[in-house]
C-alpha cells in the first residue's frame, strides 16, 4: 500500500493553502516594508493582513488538534516536549549568535541564558511558539471544551471575547482608558477563541450557506480593514499606537481568511485541480524559506 497516496486522500488541501498563505504573511511582517507604514499609508492594508499570519496557524491547529482524543502522557512527550526542544535550541542558538556579535563573552553564563529564555527576551519573535506551547498544554481542557460547546455557547464566547480582547483595547488605544485588571475573564483569550473557531469552521457545527458565508466573511473583512484605516489616519501616521492598531483586527480577519478558503475548496474541488502535486512538500519547501528568510533578516538586523 501507498502511504503517501493514502495520506493524500485524508488531506484538506485547504489546511495546506492557509499554511502556505501564513508563512508568507508572517515573512512579510518580518521585513523592513511593514516598518514603513509610519511613513506611508500605502503600506498600511499590507501591514494589516501580514498580521493575520498567527492567528491563522492557531486556527488550523483547533482544527485539526480540539477534536482528537488521545492521552495526557503522549501529549506531553508527543507534542509539548517536540516544541520544547525545539524552542530550547533555537533559543541556544540565537543566543550565542547575540554572545558572538555583541562581544558579550564576560556577560554570558548558563543563568542569564535561563533568564533570557524564561521572560522570552532572546528574541522576541519566538514569542509565537512559547504561546503555542501553553496552547499545546491546554488541550485536554479545551478538547471538552470545544466538543461539547453548542452553537449558542459559541456566539457568546464570540462576543464575549470580541468585547474583552478586541473592542475594549482598540478603545484604549484612542482614547486610552483602560479596564481595570480586577475583571479577569479567565477563558477569554484571543487563542483560544481561534482555536475553537477553526475547529467549529473545519466541523461545520454552524450551517450558513457558501455563497452567504463567503460574503459576510469578505464584508467583515473589508469592514475591519477601513475602521482600521480611519483611525490611523484619525490618529496621525507617527502615533506611537499604530502598531497595536494595526493587530486589533487580525483574529477576525484571519477567521474571514479561513472561511473564504475553505469554501472557494469546497466549490471548486482543489484536491481534484491539484491532483499530482503533493502540496504538503510545498508547504515544508515555503517553511524551509520562511526560516532562511527569519535568519537572514534577523543578521541585517543585527549588523545595522
Amino acid at each position: 500500500m501507498d502511504f503517501r497516496k493514502e495520506a493524500s486522500k485524508k488531506r484538506e488541501v485547504y489546511l495546506d493553502f492557509l499554511r502556505i498563505i501564513a508563512i508568507f504573511m508572517i515573512i512579510y511582517n518580518h521585513t523592513a516594508a511593514f516598518f514603513m507604514v509610519s511613513s506611508d499609508f500605502c503600506y498600511a492594508i499590507p501591514a494589516m493582513l501580514c498580521k493575520m499570519g498567527v492567528p491563522i496557524f492557531f486556527l488550523i491547529s483547533g482544527a485539526l488538534l480540539l477534536g482528537k482524543q488521545e492521552p495526557i502522557r503522549k501529549l506531553l512527550t508527543k507534542r509539548v516536549l517536540r516544541m520544547t526542544i525545539v524552542l530550547v535550541l533555537i533559543s541556544v542558538v540565537a543566543y550565542l549568535f547575540n554572545v558572538i556579535h555583541y562581544k558579550r563573552y564576560e556577560e554570558a553564563s548558563i543563568v542569564e541564558f535561563i533568564q533570557q529564555f524564561m521572560t522570552c527576551s532572546i528574541d522576541a519573535s519566538y514569542w509565537y511558539l512559547y504561546a503555542y506551547i501553553g496552547f499545546l498544554c491546554c488541550l485536554p481542557l479545551l478538547r471538552p471544551m470545544a466538543q461539547y460547546m453548542n452553537v449558542s455557547s459559541y456566539i457568546y464566547f464570540s462576543i464575549l471575547n470580541l468585547l474583552v480582547s478586541i473592542v475594549w483595547p482598540l478603545i484604549n488605544d484612542v482614547h486610552y482608558i483602560e479596564l481595570t485588571g480586577h475583571l479577569n475573564f479567565p477563558l477569554i483569550s484571543n487563542f483560544v477563541w481561534l482555536a475553537v473557531t477553526g475547529y467549529f469552521i473545519r466541523k461545520e457545527r454552524i450551517q450558513v450557506s457558501r455563497k452567504k458565508e463567503c460574503c459576510i466573511a469578505l464584508g467583515v473583512m473589508l469592514g475591519c480593514l477601513l475602521v482600521s484605516l480611519a483611525i490611523l489616519w484619525a490618529k496621525g501616521k507617527e502615533c506611537p499606537e499604530n502598531y497595536n492598531i494595526l493587530d486589533r483586527f487580525s483574529p477576525i480577519m484571519a477567521v474571514c481568511i479561513f472561511v473564504m478558503v475553505k469554501n472557494v475548496d469546497s466549490a471548486i474541488r482543489l484536491k481534484e485541480r491539484i491532483a499530482g502535486l503533493q502540496l504538503w512538500e510545498v508547504v515544508h519547501l515555503v517553511s524551509i524559506s520562511f526560516s532562511i528568510s527569519s535568519f537572514a533578516s534577523r543578521i541585517q538586523f543585527a549588523g545595522s
